[in-house]
């Protein structure tokens, strides 16, 4: 049997579902220590040849907490970001123009 490993990512690269179709068991790994500017709730993206980050806000999120201890934070709530916002120089899409946060 493959086992497969990994810790939650927003947005996963490529070899993250890779590796998922390879195994026979696949398990998030969430019950570890939550990575403040990891890549747990944030992103990057190539536009032309600038690189932007996003992120997906968090309540409360602390090195002192595990990954599943934090949750989302909830649209209109105060902190930096709002979830239905993209990031300074990202295009709006029809459901961040209309104010709702994905998901």
């Amino acid at each position: 049997m493959k086992l497969g490993i990994m810790q939650p990512y927003f947005f996963p690269y490529i070899g993250y579902w890779q590796l998922m179709n390879a195994v026979d068991r696949y398990v998030i790994y969430d019950d570890v220590n939550f990575i403040k500017g990891g890549w747990i709730n944030r992103n990057r993206i190539l536009m032309g040849s600038e690189v932007k980050y996003f992120n997906l806000p968090m309540q409360g999120a602390s090195p002192f907490k595990k990954i599943n201890e934090v949750g989302v934070q909830p649209p209109g709530a105060v902190g930096e970001g709002q979830p239905g916002q993209a990031a300074p120089g990202l295009p709006q899409g029809p459901l961040l123009r209309a104010g709702h946060a994905p998901g």
